[in-house]
């Protein structure tokens, strides 16, 4: 078909209209990564001067891996939201579902990147390529050894993929990289692809545009070649062609149980059709300047500021060791400029049998240009285009110890990875999507096991179905991300919406980050009771004391008056019931609470007769207490009445 036959044609294409993506995106990485070239403004007369002795400033890296962490650090949590249409338990059921699901093929995500060797989770991996600007991942449920799915994540190089965007999504993609000579050959055959050869000195185009050598020789089983998986949107269907080198081996396919290309790309913090159209570029305009790491704001500055700390650095070198120059009387140097330049000269062994030759040491450079005071101004701006170093160093320094301060910096970096957070958001939700979609589409049942991150004891190992799933769903994935000064704002707000009646209190638990509302509410509701069944308890044995202290007051009075000792018995007595009652109380309190709220769980749920406190043992009872005490003051009474 038309379309197979141009495929070439269609990659050259995309490789010129992503020339410039490709250009910033590895440019930036050469910043990250402190490759001299690329991180240090100089002249070519200064290079050959500094060359190997440049300073390049590890800032680049940490605020990359800052915001890679900023990202990725925080757990992501999963919200099913059903249909407006959708009532009743079982959709109830199927929305819970989906949540499992979801936590489920995250981590068995994160456990197939382990068991290949990386360390990261998923969620990092993209966190990675959305601070790099440009993005370019796929998810596929695949079969394993044991015929069980598997979700399968897979992190393209962005530089290596290339694209054409339609209406609504890509309408073609390109994904061009090496392999293992034996891996194309087992993948080639395994699908009944055609045979292939890769050419001795082959400098086919692909090969040229990907700045590949080829090797002398026929290519070993371990020696790489080049494959490209093309993917194009072709009458509505999405299909397939495989390529070694520049021969299509596998001919374009459908792909059943796809809806959209399976490899999802893009550009992150892009300045759109924004961009200046370059009279003398031939690439498309919409494609210029796509694409912005989190380095974009200072990729000059960072140049300049390395050049200077060099500039610096080699003043402070000339000073510590300065150069030992040497000339004849006819002003013939000894030394070539060559050896001065380099800084070679360092001590000299002058010729004795000619008195006239003359040596000295080269003075140490004079300036009133203050290069530290031109670094630090240099420094001063990269806070306004990247996290301030109040924010990556922990804020140690004096100057930013006030809690205001705090946040407000705080802010400020969030603001920096906020367009990113958001991008990171779009993609993990996408990479997500795809895994339902693709679950949905070939059916089948998926084993997974992992925790919900909103309910308490949320661990879970189970089978899911297809059919588990609701008709129409979304899935939002969550971080608490909320700038520090936004916090209380936020729980204020929330607050008012429920005190106003304009939400229920479970929609605010969630809104204010509430793992569990329903979990949260119970336990509320439990340490209110316990508190109530304490006070109440505490109220009782305030009342025992009371009437403990009246009695003994009585007692005082009846003696005072020579009352009958009939009377005095009874009222000794009846201290020794108060008393008893008020150690009961103090016994109960003191042994916990659990029985406390049992008693009171079972008057709630209509049992009466549940006491209010725990019941001592009858070892620890009062003789009033196990119902002697009373028998003894009716004989006490009774002899009082009798006069005895």
């Amino acid at each position: 078909m038309a379309i197979e036959d141009d495929i070439i044609k269609y990659i050259t294409e995309m490789r010129v209209a992503h020339e410039s993506r490709i250009a910033t995106l590895t440019f930036d990485r050469d910043l990250r990564d402190q490759v001299e070239g690329s991180s240090v403004s100089l002249t070519a007369t200064e290079w050959e001067k500094f060359k190997g002795r440049v300073v390049v400033s590890p800032h680049p890296e940490i605020v990359w891996d800052w915001a890679v962490a900023a990202l990725s650090n925080a757990p992501m949590e999963w919200t099913a939201e059903k249909n407006i249409g959708d009532t009743g338990q079982d959709e109830d059921k199927k929305q819970e579902a989906l949540e499992y699901l979801c936590y489920g093929l995250s981590a068995q995500m994160n456990l197939v990147l382990g068991s290949k060797g990386e360390g990261d989770s998923w969620i990092a991996r993209a966190a990675q390529q959305i601070v790099g600007g440009s993005y370019a991942v796929g998810t596929d449920l695949i079969k394993d050894e044991k015929g069980k799915l598997v979700a399968v994540p897979t992190f393209y190089d962005p530089i290596n993929v290339l694209w054409v965007p339609g209406l609504t999504d890509m309408r073609m993609v390109a994904v061009v990289q090496t392999v293992r000579y034996r891996d194309a050959q087992e993948y080639v055959q395994a699908r009944g692809g055609r045979e292939f050869s890769v050419r001795r000195n082959n400098q086919g185009l692909l090969r040229k545009m990907l700045n590949i050598i080829s090797d002398q020789s026929e290519p070993k089983a371990n020696d790489p070649v080049l494959e490209t998986n093309f993917y194009v949107m072709d009458e509505g269907k999405v299909k397939h062609a495989y390529m070694v080198e520049e021969q299509v081996v596998l001919s374009l396919e459908k792909m059943d149980g796809w809806e959209a290309i399976p490899v999802i790309c893009g550009v992150v913090n892009s300045r759109g059709r924004e961009s200046r159209v370059s009279t003398t570029s031939k690439e498309p305009f919409i494609l210029q300047h796509l694409g912005r790491s989190i380095l974009a704001p200072n990729r000059r500055l960072y140049q300049q500021n390395n050049a200077i700390a060099t500039f610096a650095r080699e003043r402070a070198r000339l000073g510590a060791m300065p150069n030992l120059i040497s000339k004849t009387p006819g002003g013939e140097p000894v030394f070539t400029k060559e050896e001065v330049l380099k800084g070679e000269v360092m001590i000299a062994s002058l010729p004795s049998e000619d008195p006239n030759v003359m040596a000295g040491y080269m003075p140490e450079p004079t300036s009133n240009f203050d290069l530290n005071a031109q670094y630090e101004r240099g420094r001063q701006m990269e806070q306004l285009g990247t996290v301030p170093d109040a924010i990556l160093s922990g804020s140690n320094d004096p100057r930013f110890q006030s809690a205001l301060l705090q946040a407000q910096l705080s802010d400020q970096g969030t603001l920096r990875e906020g367009r990113f957070a958001e991008a990171h958001n779009m993609l993990v939700k996408r990479m997500m999507e795809n895994l339902l979609l693709r679950l949905s589409a070939i059916g089948g049942e998926i084993e997974l096991e992992g925790e919900h991150l909103r309910k308490y004891g949320g661990t879970f190992k189970r089978t899911f179905k297809a059919a588990d799933m609701p008709k129409v769903w979304r899935i939002t994935p969550r971080r608490d991300l909320p700038r520090p000064s936004e916090k209380l704002t936020l729980i204020q707000m929330e607050t008012s919406k429920y005190t106003a009646g304009f939400q229920s209190k479970r929609t605010t638990q969630e809104n204010i980050g509430v793992r569990d509302p329903v979990a949260e509410t119970e336990q509320r509701d439990k340490e209110e009771l316990e508190q109530h069944a304490l006070a109440k308890a505490n109220r009782l044995k305030k009342q025992a004391y009371a009437e403990l202290q009246q009695k003994q007051d009585d007692l005082a009075k009846l003696k005072a008056k020579s009352a009958p000792q009939a009377d005095i018995d009874a009222a000794e007595f009846d201290i020794e019931v108060a008393s008893a009652i008020f150690r009961d109380l103090e016994l109960q309190l003191s042994g916990g609470m659990a029985a406390t709220l049992q008693g009171q769980a079972g008057r709630d749920a209509g049992q009466p007769n549940q006491p209010l406190l725990p019941t001592p043992s009858p070892a620890q009872q009062s003789p009033y207490a196990r119902g002697e005490g009373e028998q003894q003051r009716n004989v006490a009474l009774a002899g009082r009445n009798n006069g005895t």
